[in-house]
């Protein structure tokens, strides 16, 4: 909550991390909020919209973390909570919309039930995106999805990570079959350093468990997915970044209309160029048998005009 002591110390700090790293949108998970709300950071220009409990908790809850330059421009909607582990918003496209869910799944030694339940929300809120629009899942699945690209064509790549898949891992696979996703971790060649995301406390082994996901369609959008080691936002789990093509719609600006200067009417020089002028052109409409809004529209632009020429604008 906003009054909180501790959230504008902490958000701050990451605000300057996500600078340096220059992000748009950042998906976070465990932010241990509750309720929903919105923040605003002003050095760097950071807005941050969450979801969690209603009451305290040592875990969930789920933020996402937005340039403040782009709500401003009308590329971001509003978000929708929808629990303490799921929240979206819509990215405004040139010809389309993207949805940005934010998730973080139940660990995978967690209840059944739970993980039902979190993959049928995470359903219904997929079924709600039309087919036309893009999607990117961003977050902690506490999935290890293996690295069998044969089994699993067009959802993993190449170059996976973890050898095993586990129970969360085979959830969100099939998931991903379901709604034609893909999980966009896989498809990029690089050093283990850079595909795993968090480190098992007990095994000190390094596993990828955080995933960027997006539609078969939009893959090649998708140009860069990288764990970065490097970032400090107070957390066991790694940084994923990716760099995503997106084509925002453009906001022109309405251009208004002049402001002239009222005062230097008072001048005698221009008052008098302002009042021949007008003169000048009410002689050049006539407006015999016209009709009341004609005659107005015709006043209307001779003062306009005259304005034009002889008042000088405001600066």
């Amino acid at each position: 909550r906003e009054n909180s002591n501790s959230i504008p110390r902490r958000t701050a700090v990451l605000a300057k991390e996500f600078d340096k790293y220059n992000l748009d949108i950042v998906a976070l998970q465990e932010t241990h909020l509750t309720g929903y709300g919105r923040l605003d950071e002003r050095n760097p220009n950071y807005t941050y919209y969450w979801s969690g409990k209603d009451e305290p908790s040592d875990n969930h809850g789920v933020a996402i973390c937005v340039r403040t330059e782009l709500i401003r421009k009308g590329i971001i909607s509003e978000p929708t909570c929808v629990s303490d582990r799921i929240m979206s918003l819509k990215i405004i496209e040139e010809t389309t919309k993207t949805s940005f869910i934010c998730c973080y799944a139940p660990t995978n030694v967690q209840d059944a039930r739970q993980k039902d339940a979190f993959y049928e929300e995470l359903k219904d809120v997929l079924r709600t995106i039309p087919k036309s629009h893009g999607i990117i899942i961003a977050g902690d699945l506490n999935a290890r999805v293996g690295k069998n690209h044969g089994q699993w064509r067009q959802i993993l790549g190449k170059h996976g990570f973890d050898v095993e898949t586990n129970d969360n891992g085979t959830r969100l696979l099939e998931l991903c079959a379901l709604e034609q996703l893909t999980i966009m971790n896989t498809w990029f060649q690089q050093k283990g350093k850079h595909k795993s995301t968090w480190q098992h406390p007990r095994t000190k082994r390094w596993h990828m468990i955080d995933y960027i996901i997006v539609r078969h369609s939009r893959r090649a959008d998708v140009k860069r997915c990288k764990s970065m080691r490097g970032a400090e936002c107070g957390t066991d789990h790694n940084m994923v970044r990716s760099t995503i093509w997106l084509q925002p719609k453009q906001h022109t600006k309405q251009t208004r209309d002049p402001v002239y200067d009222s005062q230097s009417l008072k001048r005698d020089e221009i008052r008098a160029k302002f009042k021949e002028k007008v003169i000048q052109l009410h002689s050049d409409n006539s407006l015999e048998n016209t009709s009341v809004q004609s005659t107005w529209t015709n006043m209307k632009q001779t003062f306009s005009k005259a304005a034009a020429e002889t008042i000088p604008k405001k600066k």
